[in-house]
């Protein structure tokens, strides 16, 4: 039984707990506060990590402008970690505006949980599985050893070295004094030949009509015995049943194939010609092997942003001496993100509580016009990383849900 003093004191931590979990929209922006790439709520980093990390994502941003926060606090306190990352990340606008080249790493620590949330200009390259095998592999092992900082490092280190061998961005930073290159030569098109007849072309047009006349050949061609060279005969609809299988008439009966039974009258030989019915949506039944399988499908999660759908496919064949059914399951495709509001080139914009410069550098002000991070000075009394690098912001960029997360 617990003592009256260990109980108010449990009714105390209990009732503290939820103030000490934080919301996406409480956490600063570190670029802002202090031009960092980091925010340690939890207080797991040293400041040699933190410095660590920001010049590993500093010379990402400057070589392919792609952008990478860093992420801990204590505790979700219930929240769903995804959905806390993908707030978190369009709060703050990780990546350029209009490429959405940004990548976020949050980890709680006190519920050992991780996600790595994905803009959608990175998607082609950080696959939500390419994510997860990255995550397993550079910070799920140190983070079971208890050393936060190396996984985080690992795992910033692989998600840029990704980036910046398979992005194909390029150097993305400015020149004070951009040099001007020679003129290209300029090339005079080429004018169109007269009596062009307008742009039209008739020896494609002929091709095509030549092609057509040549497959109307074929399909009317009269059809010769195999057995005399004789030229056969269709015979009429009524007289076709005792030349056909249960399951051609049922494949003719409901419109999936009409058959077509050619008479020899020389030597009475008969011939089965099978007539495809391109568009009445019957499938090839995988049991029978009868053109009489219906496919029916059914919704059952509508995809989003953040997550993706799930469809529940049936196949029913209807051959009466088959009935052969399956069922299976196919995910859809997470919806793509909307098209971003329209904005001036020089101007700023707020975005969920959270204000991001519009568009431009997210270099910190206390950089040197030639870009280099390396004489950034950094002190140790900042809470989200230990620098004092100035003022600045993520570029605007956001995400269309995509990522992997797990545990430890």
């Amino acid at each position: 039984m617990l003592s009256p003093f260990r109980g108010v004191l449990l009714w105390l931590l209990l009732l503290v707990a939820p103030l000490c979990a934080q919301s996406a929209s409480q956490i600063p922006n570190p670029r802002q506060t202090a031009g960092s790439w980091v925010y340690d709520g939890a207080q797991v980093l040293s400041p040699a990590q933190k410095n660590a990390i920001n010049n590993r994502i500093d010379a990402l941003e400057k070589r392919t402008s792609s952008e990478i926060a860093v992420v801990t606090i204590r505790t979700l306190n219930g929240q769903n970690i995804r959905d806390f990352a993908f707030d978190l990340f369009n709060r703050w606008g990780v990546g350029k505006r209009e490429k959405d080249n940004g990548a976020l790493i949050l980890a709680a620590i006190n519920d050992r949980k991780y996600y790595v949330e994905i803009g959608y200009g990175l998607e082609p390259i950080l696959t939500d599985a390419r994510v997860g095998d990255l995550a397993r592999e550079r910070l799920v092992p140190s983070f079971r050893a208890g050393n936060y900082g190396a996984g985080l490092q690992n795992l910033a280190d692989a998600l840029a070295r990704t980036i910046e061998s398979e992005g194909n961005f390029g150097a993305t930073t400015r020149r004070s004094n951009p040099v001007r290159s020679a003129p290209a030569p300029q090339f005079q098109p080429a004018q169109p030949a007269p009596n062009s007849g307008g742009g039209f072309s008739f020896f494609p047009a002929l091709l095509i009509g030549g092609g057509l006349a040549f497959f109307l050949f074929l399909a009317t061609r009269p059809r010769k015995c195999r057995t005399c060279n004789e030229v056969m005969q269709t015979i009429p609809a009524h007289l076709e049943a005792p030349h056909l299988s249960d399951a051609q008439e049922h494949e003719q009966h409901i419109g999936a194939r009409d058959w077509l039974v050619w008479r020899c009258p020389k030597c009475e030989l008969h011939e089965l010609q099978p007539k495809e019915s391109w568009f009445s949506g019957i499938e090839t039944c995988a049991k029978c092997r009868n053109k009489t399988a219906h496919r029916k499908t059914r919704v059952l999660q509508h995809p989003t942003q953040r997550s993706e759908g799930l469809e529940e496919i049936t196949h029913t064949c209807s051959f009466p001496q088959c009935r052969y059914s399956r069922t299976e399951k196919r995910r859809i495709p997470k919806l793509p993100p909307p098209p971003p509001p329209s904005s001036s080139s020089g101007g700023s914009r707020r975005s969920g509580g959270g204000f991001f410069s519009g568009g431009g550098s997210s270099s910190s002000s206390s950089r040197s016009s030639g870009g280099s991070s390396s004489g950034s000075s950094r002190s140790s009394g900042s809470s989200s990383g230990g620098s004092s690098r100035g003022g600045g912001s993520f570029g605007g960029g956001r995400s269309g849900g995509g990522g992997a997360g797990g545990g430890w």
